[in-house]
C-alpha cells in the first residue's frame, strides 16, 4: 500500500506524503502496512483459512492524498463521527471495492464451476 502520492505543483510532478508526515515516515508506514499484509497472509495459510488477495492493489491511486480517496481522512472522520478513530479506515467506496473482491472469492469457493448447488429439503 502506498501512503505517498504524486501531485502537480506549478506544472511539475512532485512526491507528496500524508499531511504531517515526511517522505521517510510515509515510506516507513508503507513498509509496516506491507509487512502486516504479509503476516496476515501467512497466518491465514497456517490456520487453513482462505486469504483474499488483491485488495490493497485496488486502493492504488485512492490513498489518503488522492483526489478520490477510498479511506477516511482525519477531516472526514471528524465530520462523520466527531473523532479521529475512523481515520485510515475504508470509506463507502473502499468498502464497495473490498466487498466486491471478497464476494467474488466467496462465490468461487461456494459455487465451484459457477453452478449453484441445490438446497436440501
Amino acid at each position: 500500500m502506498d501512503f505517498s502520492t504524486e501531485v502537480e505543483v506549478n506544472g511539475k510532478t512532485q512526491a507528496h506524503s500524508l499531511p504531517g508526515f515526511d517522505e521517510a515516515e510515509s515510506s516507513w508506514l508503507d513498509d509496516v502496512v506491507n509487512d502486516l499484509n504479509l503476516q496476515m497472509r501467512e497466518a491465514a495459510f497456517s490456520y487453513g483459512w482462505h486469504y483474499v488477495s488483491g485488495i490493497a492493489e485496488g486502493y492504488l491511486g485512492h490513498g489518503y492524498c488522492s483526489a478520490e480517496p477510498w479511506i477516511r481522512t482525519l477531516d472526514s472522520s471528524m465530520a462523520i463521527q466527531g473523532d479521529y478513530h475512523g481515520t485510515m479506515y475504508p470509506n463507502s467506496d473502499g468498502y464497495d471495492y473490498t466487498g466486491k473482491i471478497v464476494a467474488e472469492e466467496l462465490l468461487r469457493d461456494l459455487y465451484p464451476g459457477g453452478e449453484q448447488r441445490s438446497h436440501i429439503g
